[in-house]
C-alpha cells in the first residue's frame, strides 16, 4: 500500500520490552523521511521514545487517531507533504 502511494514504510510494533527494542526505534527513525504514530496502537513509552528521538534527529512526527489502520496514516503523509 505504501509503494502505492510513493512511500516506503518502516513499520515499528512499539514494543520496547524486546532486548533491543529501544535501539530498533532508534534506528528506524534515523533511517525515516517522517514518522507517524498510531495513538491507538501506541504505549505512552513508545510514543514518547519516538518523540524523543524524532526530535533528536530533526524528524517531522505526526499523530493520527483514526484507529489502527495505514491508510489514514498514508493520508496525513500525504497531507503534510502536500503543504
Amino acid at each position: 500500500m505504501g509503494l502505492k502511494n510513493g512511500f516506503k514504510i518502516l513499520f515499528h510494533d512499539g514494543k520496547l520490552r524486546k532486548k533491543n527494542g529501544m535501539q530498533e526505534i532508534k534506528n528506524m527513525i534515523k533511517k525515516a523521511d517522517c514518522v507517524v504514530i498510531l495513538s491507538g496502537a501506541c504505549g505512552h513509552r513508545s510514543m514518547w521514545a519516538a518523540k524523543e528521538f524524532s526530535k533528536e534527529f530533526n524528524k517531522t512526527i505526526l499523530y493520527t487517531d483514526n484507529g489502527f489502520g495505514i491508510t489514514g496514516a498514508i493520508e496525513l503523509v500525504k497531507e503534510a507533504v502536500a503543504s
